[in-house]
């Protein structure tokens, strides 16, 4: 378990994309985390607009006077940093949100409105050490990742996200998920769960993401069925380029031909009635052993036409 929150004891207000996360990762990652705001709680996770409205939670936290409040980017770049320590609180405060000092911190972020800049995991530097791979799942030796596309107007450039979960193999093992928004001219890295996730926290980020998405469970995504069409809300279907983004198929070309259905004889349906739904890959061991029997027939039949041509000169010049 990680320890960047061995001293931290947070709680949340306000609404975030995912807030149902906050609690299982600072507890993740050694923390503690309330519902209330109180005398032990030492940061508050909140959103501007809670902030503006001054919640109950901002109205204790500020009463208290020992409570750091401050914003969601606090949390995620205190997980995507490499040291197990949380971020310098100051440039994340709320109340460095208003007044002269908000004006500075972008510049001492280096990044735009202070955000920490999300390096793209899909995207691996040649020569670095490779210390994240896109997790796959022992039992099924299948990759947790998915490509999605969505076509925005006939002839335009689509709209593509990439989504993946990837494994940091190091000791012990963590996750994490990421969505890679990209459209020629632009492109944008969105976090699931963070760095020192659970293999199932991340799984959870995945398919909430590929749902909202899609329009598809997770488990759905390759049965080549439509969902029902997007709507807005007020119930109006929405054009296809405001609509449900598609799972793209990626496969190479020997992976297209074993999934291909196969043409099996008439005559073999009565003796192998299993054969009539199999594929490439299912009958690739039969491909194989007809293979190897067709290039020893095409050796024999070489072999007993060169006899047959010397026995034809060696009759020639005898006589």
């Amino acid at each position: 378990m990680g320890k960047t929150f061995a001293r931290v004891h947070a709680a949340s207000a306000g609404h975030f994309e995912h807030g149902d996360k906050i609690a299982q990762w600072v507890k993740f990652n050694g923390g503690q985390f309330s519902r209330g705001v109180h005398s032990h709680v030492t940061h508050l996770i909140t959103s501007l607009d809670a902030y503006k409205q001054n919640v109950e939670a901002v109205k204790m936290a500020k009463k208290l006077g020992t409570v750091k409040i401050v914003t969601y980017d606090w949390l995620e770049d205190s997980l995507l940093q490499k040291s197990k320590r949380p971020k310098v609180e100051e440039p994340y405060l709320l109340e460095n949100q208003f007044g002269p000092r908000a004006k500075s911190k972008s510049k001492r972020f280096g990044a735009k409105d202070g955000k920490q800049v999300v390096r793209d995991p899909f995207s691996q530097k040649k020569g670095t050490k490779v210390k994240e791979r896109i997790y796959r799942d022992p039992d099924t030796s299948e990759e947790w990742s998915a490509y999605l596309f969505r076509s925005v107007k006939p002839g335009a450039p689509r709209e593509k996200f990439s989504l993946a979960i990837f494994e940091d193999h190091r000791s012990p093992p963590s996750y994490s998920a990421y969505a890679k928004y990209s459209r020629t001219g632009t492109s944008d890295i969105a976090i699931l769960s963070p760095p020192r996730s659970t293999l199932e926290s991340a799984k959870d980020s995945l398919k909430k993401f590929f749902a909202q998405e899609t329009g598809k469970k997770w488990d759905d995504r390759f049965d080549n069925k439509a969902p029902p069409p997007k709507k807005d809300a007020d119930g109006n279907d929405l054009p296809m380029h405001e609509g449900w983004y598609s799972v793209e198929y990626k496969r190479t070309l020997l992976g297209s031909y074993m999934m291909e259905p196969v043409h099996i004889p008439r005559k073999s349906h009565r003796l192998f009635p299993e054969n009539l739904n199999m594929t490439q890959e299912k009958r690739m061991p039969m491909v194989l052993r007809d293979a190897q029997k067709a290039n020893l027939t095409l050796k024999r039949e070489a072999l007993s036409a060169r006899r047959k041509w010397m026995d034809r000169v060696y009759s020639n010049t005898k006589a």
